[in-house]
């Protein structure tokens, strides 16, 4: 399945809530789905429970820059 057609499924994106076991890559993944929707221009507002905002942005940061951590 594409984004494109999460999108569609959703229409629109209201509320996506990803959960998996730990270590799937579930974070990477909702920070992705993030990214996509920040360069259409459109706002996106990311929670999480298991990561303060300081390592989201580093998980972000370094998967936009393509680094590892």
């Amino acid at each position: 399945m594409a984004f494109i057609d999460l999108v569609k499924m959703t229409r629109g994106w209201h509320l996506i809530i990803v959960a998996a076991r730990p270590f799937v890559g579930e974070i990477v993944f909702a920070l992705h789905m993030g990214a996509v929707n920040c360069r259409k221009g459109d706002i996106t507002t990311f929670f999480s429970l298991e990561m303060a905002d300081k390592q989201l942005a580093m998980r972000w940061i370094n998967s936009e820059g393509e680094l590892k951590e």
